[in-house]
């Protein structure tokens, strides 16, 4: 659906102004009250729209599934099922990936002089670059594997850990469909 792609388009913008936010050394007073006391907050914030781009990306791939699953059940037609879905999303999520960590390690090689100065306290919290980036750091930020701190070539490629996990585990919730209790107790173990 359009409408659902232009959601996740909006919370995307959100982030990426967000983090334009975070990297600015110096904000005035006006537009830091601009950013948390008005319309304007989900800029100063930021979380909130990932966490809404997680939930509302959840709802388009599960359909898209169940829709899947439903054309494959009523025709002859085999569509690529779970496990072409999860090859997909690979693609979809690794291409990207890959991109930017090599794009960010070249990067890194070329112009790299040391930690990032204490001026911008959200990246040199946040961001990378403590150190030079090696391949099997490398490797591990490649295949998702871990968050947070892990990514220092690219750090806001911890969000794509968890949609990585969200998605392979999305074709399971759609084993329970219309047997919500079941769903809820295995989700609460």
């Amino acid at each position: 659906m359009i409408e659902l792609d232009s959601l996740r388009g909006i919370a995307a913008l959100i982030v990426v102004l967000h983090h334009a936010y975070l990297s600015l050394p110096v904000v005035p007073g006006w537009v830091r009250w601009v950013l948390e006391a008005t319309p304007l907050r989900p800029i100063g914030v930021g979380r909130q729209a990932v966490i809404f781009f997680f939930v509302l990306s959840g709802f388009v791939l599960t359909r898209a599934l169940a829709a899947q699953e439903a054309r494959r059940s009523g025709s002859v037609l085999s569509g690529p099922g779970w496990a072409g879905y999860a090859a997909q999303r690979a693609v979809r999520l690794g291409v990207p990936v890959l991109a930017s960590l090599l794009f960010s390690a070249l990067l890194q090689r070329l112009v790299w002089q040391g930690p990032l100065p204490e001026e911008v306290p959200h990246l040199v919290a946040k961001a990378g670059w403590h150190e030079m980036w090696t391949w099997p750091a490398f490797l591990e930020q490649a295949l998702l594997l871990s968050h947070g701190a892990g990514f220092q070539l690219n750090p806001v490629l911890w969000s794509l850990v968890h949609e990585w996990r969200i998605a392979l585990l999305l074709p399971l919730a759609l084993l329970f469909r219309g047997q919500l209790g079941l769903l809820l107790a295995l989700s609460l173990l």
